[in-house]
């Protein structure tokens, strides 16, 4: 159990012991009082003064005491050094047991001064006498350079002597930096200068265990002497021998440093050199030495953490500098590849066969505000600092830091973060996009700017979800026909936005419209050509926030307009004379407003104009040029106007949503004008043309007045309104009309998603609802339109946005009956087989007519739809044809409605006064039949659930015993179909 609990904590402090992080000099060691790293004097970190000098390894062993010394700013290569005078300043530690181990690794980076006198980096010694000794007794150590020579020198106590290693080696006037090492064996004492060895020996040492540690003098036991003369960088003592492999990295960071060369068998790290760019800065490594030791895991003073294997060849090291001393780790935009990159950088010198690193970088030292991760953080590795042809590699981020795994470094590579927030157009490529050219995609590029430069035009030819987009001056983008651009945020449009064909933007944000600059988006509708007939528009763009008709083009430029009845082709010219708004009273022609082209007409307002004249193309495209609409258009409406409105976007609008999101204002329905093509007059009483109608059931088409000819080529309104389409609202209450981005949908005409003047193809619908449409026909084949259907959200009453009053005035029709109320289209709760729907008929002219089915959605295939005649007794299955019916003149309110069964008939000879019943047996789970004596009689009996459903069929009956057992509980009709042609319909309750 002791040995578990052994393991235990081992694995504890090795998960959770920050010792691993390597924040020491050159990565070696930690800098929080957990490693042997004990002492670490740097004068560029911490809070220091000429009288105090901060230790940075963690245990806070500060030193306070002595006279102090000059701290000198940027003294070497743009760091910071201590100036001793050699005379009679030094710092101070009072004793501390951890600065005089048993054994140690201490290192300084200094520039001594040429002098005849002991010149001591750093000593902690004690000589003193008993008074019963003949001799003095000498303890510790001190690092010298020697008198006139100048030579290094490690001197350590033992007993009554002072054992010197080293009085060779001058490095006078000159950064260097001295290494000594002691352990208590053979060969256990060394003084390596510039990581040449100077000296070793097998010389031992009494523990200094009561003076005071000193810093630029050499006497600690009384009156300071020995003093320095020159500058300090820094002291560095670990507790312990450190091991070849970290000793060569400190060496190579103190070199790199301070810039003076080492010897050149460990002189690794290159990148400090001045022909390879002067990375002095931060700099740390990992590698394995000659003799098998290694170090795997370093940070050092920077915020790169690099970690390998320990399957590394001897003799194999990998080192990294930075550019920067200071950085303060922002982005900024690489002009080469416009990614997002640090604004700092790394060499990397590579030695031997270190393999494959992870790569970590500190991630609370780097500013990540403008990144919003939807994007991965990359390491970019090259043989470049322009990055032109990177490597790259993701980050993840873990704990705080930002780490690449399986990185490949080449000897002299470069590397840094980035991170990609715009795709860019450069006026000849894309880049940063997701798709094969790097254009943007509209999945994985939805956080990312789309910026086009000037130059050749960028042409998107497949759909696109971006952040925002920004057009500089000169630059186009062009959108492919039928291509979707979606953009969560603004426009900055000072170029050219073109959508070609059925392309259409859609922009997600919420609140008014944020889209600026001087540009134009460019988006085309296609209108009638026939001269007398209008079309409802609504402008999709605006010029300094509005709208005016003058502004109008086609594909050749800019159209003219005079105020002729009719338009000229031939000179591009449009008549004004038929430009109105509409808001007032149905039928009331004093309500048109006449806006000419000059009138301001605001975003989501109506307008009529007439065709071109055109004989050349059977729709004439128009084209609307200004700042995309987008954002919240509101109106102020007044109960029982009616309202020429329409979709402002460029994009598609959704019907459903917009009348969900008005109907507290609004009656529900959408009333869309179409004129049809033989229409050839302005004469108002002679249009040919009518009103389509949508609302949240479904749409019907429009249908000329009976008599007036002409006939529907766009059908039914689809649930979404075309870019540019103008239509009509109703107000049931005072309020305000809103328009907003999240009514917007991309849906394309030609596919009939969305109508305007185009013909038909047909769709397949996910509405699950069941539906079905009539048609009322005269003997010429005009025909109207009416729907009902099924929808849990509404009543048997009438409800708004479900229900739709008939918005024409024919002399001929037929409509839903409801409550007194005459619909065009109707809606119903739920489905019953039981159910009566009431017709009201109007004929005008006497004649014969035709009532039929044009259509079901969802509706119950083996249930039938029936037109009964209540007067005359009458049923006529529509599911199997049309009914002529011959008419006089007149309205017929109580004689017509829409069944789903017939009413049980009397039953001839033998069934005559024969009641039927059923009884349902819960122990058998099976129908029982009573009041029938004759089962031959009985032709087929099916059962029905109560929507209309048939559920199972029996042919032949032999028994008064139906099994039901593979029923569920519910309500059920039984439906016994006779031989004599008679029909009776019973209803049961299985539970």
């Amino acid at each position: 159990m002791k040995y578990l609990q052994y393991l235990l904590l081992i694995a504890v402090f090795y998960f959770i012991n920050p010792l691993f992080s390597q924040t020491g000099p050159g990565g070696v060691g930690n800098t929080n009082g957990t490693s042997d790293l004990v002492l670490w004097l740097n004068p560029d970190q911490g809070i220091n003064s000429n009288r105090v000098w901060k230790d940075q390894s963690g245990f806070g062993y500060d030193f306070t005491a002595g006279s102090g010394a000059v701290l000198n700013a940027n003294r070497v290569n743009g760091y910071n050094a201590y100036t001793f005078n050699g005379t009679n300043q030094y710092f101070e530690k009072s004793f501390e047991s951890d600065l005089n181990p048993n054994e140690f690794s201490v290192f300084s980076a200094s520039k001594v001064l040429p002098s005849s006198n002991h010149k001591a980096i750093l000593s902690s010694r004690n000589e003193y006498k008993e008074w019963w000794q003949i001799y003095s007794r000498k303890r510790g150590f001190i690092l010298y350079s020697e008198p006139n020579t100048n030579n290094w020198s490690f001197w350590t106590g033992e007993g009554n002597d002072w054992r010197i290693t080293g009085d060779n080696q001058s490095t006078a006037g000159s950064w260097s930096v001295q290494n000594i090492n002691y352990r208590n064996r053979d060969i256990g004492k060394r003084l390596l200068v510039n990581s040449n060895l100077g000296a070793s020996s097998s010389q031992r040492m009494e523990v200094n265990s009561e003076t005071p540690f000193r810093i630029g003098t050499g006497k600690n036991e009384d009156t300071p002497d020995y003093f320095f003369k020159g500058d300090i960088g820094e002291v560095i003592m670990y507790k312990t021998v450190i091991n070849e492999a970290q000793r060569i990295i400190v060496n190579n960071y103190l070199a790199a440093k301070y810039g003076f060369s080492i010897n050149v068998s460990e002189d690794f790290y290159k990148q400090d050199e001045f022909e390879k760019g002067n990375y002095d800065h931060h700099v740390a490594g990992v590698g394995k030495a000659i003799d098998g030791s290694v170090h795997l895991e370093s940070q050092g003073t920077g915020i790169v953490r690099i970690k390998t294997s320990s399957s590394l060849p001897n003799n194999s090291f990998l080192f990294w500098g930075e550019k920067n001393k200071n950085a303060s780790y922002n982005f900024s935009t690489n002009s080469n590849n416009f990614s997002e990159q640090l604004n700092s950088y790394w060499r990397v010198s590579k030695a031997g066969g270190i393999g494959n690193v992870s790569v970590s970088f500190d991630r609370s030292k780097i500013n990540l505000s403008a990144w919003d991760a939807c994007k991965e953080l990359q390491l970019v590795v090259a043989n470049n600092s322009n990055f032109t042809s990177p490597t790259v590699y993701p980050l993840s981020i873990v704990d705080g830091f930002a780490t690449a795994t399986n990185v490949n470094f080449n000897d002299n590579d470069f590397f840094t973060i980035r991170y990609v927030s715009q795709i860019v157009w450069n006026g000849n490529q894309f880049y940063n996009g997701s798709r094969a050219n790097q254009a943007p995609n509209n999945d994985s590029d939805k956080c990312l700017k789309l910026l086009v430069k000037a130059g050749n035009k960028a042409v998107l030819t497949e759909n696109a979800y971006i952040k925002e987009i920004e057009v500089e001056v000169g630059a186009v983008l062009e959108v492919a026909n039928g291509v979707e651009l979606t953009v969560d945020n603004a426009i900055i449009n000072n170029g050219t936005i073109d959508l070609l064909g059925e392309a259409q933007l859609i922009q997600k944000h919420i609140g008014s419209n944020a889209n600026s600059g001087t540009g134009k988006l460019k988006i085309r509708q296609q209108g009638t050509t026939n001269l007398y007939n209008y079309n409802y528009w609504s402008a999709p763009v605006n010029r300094m926030g509005a709208w005016k008709v003058k502004y109008l083009e086609d594909n050749s430029g800019v159209l003219n307009f005079s105020n002729q009845h009719n338009a000229n082709p031939v000179t591009r010219t449009l008549s004004s004379r038929w430009l109105y708004t509409f808001n007032g009273f149905a039928n009331n022609y004093s309500d048109w407003e006449h806006i000419g082209i000059n009138k301001e007409v605001l975003p989501g307002v109506g307008y009529t104009m007439k065709g071109s004249g055109a004989t050349n193309v059977s729709n004439q495209e128009y084209v609307f040029s200004g700042e995309a609409n987008s954002g919240d258009y509101h109106f102020t409406v007044v109960s029982g106007n009616e309202y020429l409105v329409g979709n402002p976007y460029p994009s598609a609008l959704d019907a459903s949503r917009f009348i969900t999101e008005n109907l507290s204002t609004i009656d529900g329905t959408l009333y869309f004008y179409e004129q049809f093509e033989t229409n050839n007059t302005h004469v108002l009483r002679d249009y040919q043309g009518g009103y389509a109608v949508r609302n949240l059931l479904d749409g019907v088409a429009a249908v000329s007045q009976l008599g007036n000819g002409g006939s529907t080529s766009k059908g039914a309104p689809t649930n979404n309104i075309a870019v540019g389409q103008g239509f009509y609202v109703n107000v049931a209450n005072n309020g305000t009309l809103k328009f907003n981005n999240q009514q917007r949908v991309f849906a394309k005409e030609s596919f009939n998603e969305s109508i305007f003047y185009r013909e038909n193809t047909s769709t397949v619908s996910n509405d699950t609802r069941i539906k079905f449409w009539l048609n009322l026909t005269d003997s010429s084949g005009l025909s109207r339109e009416i729907l009902l259907g099924y929808d849990s959200n509404t009543t048997a009453g009438i409800d708004k946005g479900y229900d739709a009053v008939d918005f024409n005035n024919y002399p001929d029709y037929m409509l839903w009956d409801t409550s007194g109320e005459l619909l065009v289209i109707q809606a119903l709760p739920s489905f019953n087989i039981e159910d009566s729907i009431p017709l009201s008929i109007k004929i005008t002219t006497a004649g014969t007519y035709t009532i039929g089915l044009d259509r079901t959605l969802n509706f119950p295939e083996n249930t039938a739809i029936y037109l009964k005649d209540i007067v005359g007794n009458r049923y006529y299955d529509l599911k199997t044809e049309a009914v002529s019916i011959p008419f006089q003149a007149g309205t017929f309110n109580n004689q017509y409605a829409i069944v789903y069964q017939q009413e049980t008939l009397s039953l001839p000879s033998l069934e005559e006064n024969q009641s039927v019943s059923v009884k349902y047996d819960k122990h058998t789970a099976s129908l029982q039949l009573f009041g029938l004596d004759n089962l031959s009689a009985i032709k087929s009996a099916y059962i029905y659930s109560i929507d209309g459903k048939q559920i199972q069929t029996n042919k032949n009956l032999d028994s008064k015993v139906i099994p039901i057992s593979n029923l569920s509980d519910g309500v059920y009709i039984l439906k016994l179909e006779m031989i004599s042609g008679a029909v009776s319909n019973i209803k049961f309750v299985k539970r």
